[in-house]
């Protein structure tokens, strides 16, 4: 164990920039941690990842250690806001509701994070809200979450 030492460069910038996703079906290998940090995830043939557009500063991730009566465990979930509610979207996430995700993130200070893994993918829910107001914005919050084992790795650029 070492010390937790101030951050070498000065900015820290909050939030969350882009995210990313694949059925885990899609991949059939996630490389070896090598000092913590992921190095690759191997698509099969023809797959690659999903990028989810999401409304600004509206993606969001928390990840909670949980020791109780089941083990040690991370609550891991990802949310974000997709605007507008169109047959097209609506399409593309009934064809979701199929399948369990492996996740990427990028914050706004340049890292990657990968969440989830083959053993323990993501599950995917979604809700559609309407605001009463002219003013609030219509679309869909989804959301990729599940507890699982492992805590969430950086990864090298995974693009």
């Amino acid at each position: 164990m070492n010390d937790i030492n101030k951050p070498t460069n000065s900015e820290n910038f909050g939030g969350l920039n882009k995210l990313w996703f694949a059925p885990s079906t899609w991949i059939s290998a996630i490389s070896c941690k090598l000092n913590g940090v992921t190095q690759s995830v191997t698509f099969i043939t023809g797959k690659d990842w999903l990028l989810c557009y999401c409304t600004a500063e509206t993606i969001k991730f928390t990840q909670e250690k949980i020791s109780d009566d089941k083990g040690e465990y991370f609550r891991t979930k990802l949310t974000g806001f997709i605007p507008k509610d169109t047959p097209e979207i609506l399409a593309i996430l009934s064809e979701m509701d199929q399948y369990k995700y492996i996740c990427v993130y990028q914050d706004n200070n340049g890292n990657y994070k990968l969440l989830g893994n083959l053993d323990e993918p993501l599950n995917f829910s979604e809700s559609l809200e309407i605001p009463e107001t002219v003013a609030g914005s219509n679309g869909r919050t989804i959301a990729f979450e599940r507890d699982i084992r492992v805590r969430s790795s950086f990864i090298v650029n995974p693009l």
